[in-house]
């Protein structure tokens, strides 16, 4: 009964996403959300997103694009996690392109 309650008051769950290991959240994140969770999973990625931006940025002007593409990169990875549809093998697609 505690379940179904808790899920009519909550719409979604929100988990902290550690920085340094983006890819190791982003499948997690997947993982929970294949095994069907009464709601909507999610971590709140803002340290994550910036942690691989700011690494491909790294203060200088000629890596702006760089760090964007990352960025968009991870943002993908982590809203395919949230639906269940990542798969590991989009991260290496994206290093070799």
């Amino acid at each position: 009964m505690r379940a179904r309650w808790w899920k009519a008051f909550c719409a979604a769950a929100t988990l902290p996403a550690c920085p340094r290991h983006a890819f190791n959240a982003t499948a997690h994140l997947d993982a929970m959300n294949r095994m069907g969770a009464p709601w909507p999973l999610t971590f709140s990625y803002s340290r994550a997103l910036q942690a691989v931006a700011l690494k491909a940025w790294r203060g200088q002007p000629g890596n702006v694009a760089a760090a964007q593409k990352a960025f968009h990169h991870r943002a993908r990875m982590n809203s395919l996690a949230a639906k269940g549809q990542w798969k590991s093998e989009l991260e290496k697609q994206a290093v070799a392109a």
